[in-house]
């Protein structure tokens, strides 16, 4: 039995925009008083149930992969990572912090003051980098 758009759409209760929309989703050229197969009118309405379990298939298989991968620790939760690296980033701001008074001496043994003040300002351009993807992380 064929149909056309307007047929179709009007016993499968499906605006005509829709069904052609659909059709053309399954690859069905849709054209102005062309007449289409019940076949390809229940595929563009109903789906395709193979297509549907082959997606489903794929899904599970690429579920079950980023499982195995969580369970062997070759990947991680976002969350998890982001905790990591903040607090790896913390660790980092306060070695900046730390550096002025820590290695002035070392820097300018003669101007202690004069090398302290040069990595203040270091210090305070690096703070102003990694303050900044913390507070981007709230």
């Amino acid at each position: 039995m064929y149909w056309t758009i307007t047929k179709a759409a009007k016993e499968w209760g499906i605006h005509n925009a829709t069904l052609s929309k659909r059709l053309a989703e399954h690859g069905i050229s849709v054209e102005r008083g062309k007449e289409y197969h019940t076949r390809e009118i229940t595929r563009a309405v109903v789906g395709s149930l193979q297509a549907e379990r082959i997606r489903d298939v794929a899904v599970s298989a690429d579920l079950k992969e980023l499982q195995v991968k969580e369970i062997t620790k070759e990947l991680i939760r976002m969350d998890d990572a982001k905790a990591l690296f903040s607090d790896t980033l913390m660790q980092v701001r306060q070695l900046f912090v730390s550096v002025p008074a820590q290695l002035s001496n070392r820097c300018n043994p003669n101007d202690p003051a004069f090398a302290r003040a040069a990595l203040e300002v270091w210090r305070e351009h690096a703070l102003k980098v990694v303050d900044r993807y913390l507070k981007k992380k709230k």
